[in-house]
């Protein structure tokens, strides 16, 4: 069985579907679920990324957040309590 490692990919460009990749921000740890606001302007996901440069890989899941700016997708930023806990956070979702 292979390494479980997904990240979160752009497939849409011009309105219409490309072939896939990986956004700026993603990639070098494992990010996943994905939440687009609906202006499209903010990605809620979650990851194991570590909370500061340069220390391991989280071993559980917390919920970050990026914001798109002119340039691209901004850095992730770490949501704190209420949104994370010491547990483990999946699935982040917006009403």
């Amino acid at each position: 069985m292979g390494t479980f490692a997904p990240s979160v990919y752009r497939i849409i460009k011009n309105n219409i579907w490309s072939k896939p990749e990986i956004v700026s921000f993603s990639g070098k740890y494992v990010d996943a679920d994905p939440f687009v606001t609906k202006d499209g302007n903010t990605i809620y996901f979650v990851s194991n990324r570590p909370l500061h440069e340069g220390d391991p890989a989280k071993e559980d899941w917390d919920i970050w957040k990026t914001e798109r700016r002119s340039s691209g997708w901004g850095e992730p930023v770490h949501l704190d309590s209420p949104f994370n806990s010491s547990g483990s956070e999946f699935f982040p979702t917006i009403c």
